[in-house]
C-alpha cells in the first residue's frame, strides 16, 4: 500500500505555478530529494504533501484515504515533518522539548510513559544530545536545535518523514550521520522519506529517487541515476554542470563553464 499519493497535484503561489497536474506516489523504501533553485517551491510542496498548505487542485492521499479526511493527531501518527527552522517558544529541557513528539500517541489525559522516554533517549542518543537532556534548550546552538528537532522527529515514529532542508545549521559529520540515517530508514523497507536538498550530491549520494523542480511548473519525477544528468540540471539550475558519473567512489557533480 501506498503511504502517500499526489494526484493531479497542482500548487500556486500568487501566479506562480510550482507543479501543474503532478503525480506522485511515495512508498515505504523510497528516500526522495526534492532539487530545485531558491524560490522554486520546493518548501512549499513539501508542505503541500505534509497537508500543512492546500494544492490548488488535485488531491492527495494517505495511507489510500485522502488527507483532508484525517485529524491533525491521526495525520502526526502516520507522518512527521521538520521543518526548515525549530522556534523555541519558551524554555524548556531537552528531553521534554523531544517528548512533544510523542503527544500523538497519547490520549487526552494519558501521562508520559517509561517507554514514551524510552524512545526520547533514544533519539537523543543517536543525535548526540543525550548528555543535555535536563539542560534548558535555550542555551543550546543553531545546529544542536536543528539534531534536537530531528530527535522530536524521530521520538514521533511516524512511518512518512517528511523533511525541509535536513542539514541547516549543521556541520559536516552531522549532515551526514542524519542522511545516512534517513536513507538507511527507507532501505530497510522501515519508512518513506522525502527532503528538500540544495546539495545535488546529497541527492545522487542518498536519494534512491528524485524530483526535479523545472520552470512554468514543469516536474520531473523518477529514480535518481536516470534523471541526474548534466541535461536535466542545467535544467535546473541554469547553469552547466559536470557529472563526473556514479562508478566513480568520489564521483560529484561541479559547476561547469
Amino acid at each position: 500500500m501506498p503511504l502517500l499519493t499526489a494526484k493531479e497535484l497542482t500548487i500556486k503561489i500568487a501566479h506562480t505555478i510550482i507543479c501543474h497536474a503532478f503525480d506522485f506516489t511515495l512508498k515505504k523504501g523510497d528516500c526522495v530529494g526534492i532539487l530545485g533553485l531558491n524560490g522554486s517551491g520546493k518548501t512549499t510542496l513539501l508542505h503541500t504533501l505534509a497537508g500543512l498548505i492546500l494544492p490548488a487542485s488535485g488531491h492527495i492521499d494517505l495511507q489510500e484515504k485522502k488527507l483532508t479526511h484525517y485529524s491533525s493527531k491521526e495525520m502526526a501518527r502516520i507522518r512527521g515533518i521538520l521543518l526548515q527552522d525549530t522556534p523555541i517558544f519558551f524554555p524548556e529541557t531537552v528531553l521534554d522539548f523531544c517528548l512533544h513528539g510523542r503527544y500523538p500517541h497519547l490520549n487526552f489525559f494519558q501521562a508520559l510513559s517509561k517507554h514514551d522516554k524510552d524512545i526520547a533517549r533514544e533519539a537523543l542518543c543517536l543525535m548526540n544530545l543525550l548528555k543535555k537532556e535536563a539542560q534548558n534548550v535555550e542555551t543550546l546552538s543553531g545546529g544542536e536545535r536543528r539534531r534536537l528537532a530531528i530527535a522530536a522527529l524521530l521520538t514521533q515514529t511516524p512511518q512518512i518523514y517528511l523533511l525541509d532542508e535536513p542539514t541547516n545549521h549543521l556541520d559536516w559529520p552531522h549532515q551526514i550521520k542524519i542522511l545516512n540515517y534517513f536513507s538507511d530508514l527507507a532501505k530497510k523497507n522501515l519508512a518513506g522519506v522525502m527532503m528538500t536538498l540544495h546539495d545535488v550530491n546529497f541527492a545522487k549520494e542518498y536519494c534512491n529517487k528524485v524530483v526535479l523542480l523545472l520552470k512554468n511548473g514543469e516536474v520531473l519525477t523518477g529514480d535518481t541515476k536516470t534523471l541526474i544528468t548534466k541535461e536535466n540540471m542545467a535544467k535546473v539550475y541554469e547553469t552547466n554542470m559536470t557529472n563526473l558519473g556514479y562508478a566513480a567512489a568520489s564521483s560529484c557533480i561541479i559547476l561547469g563553464e
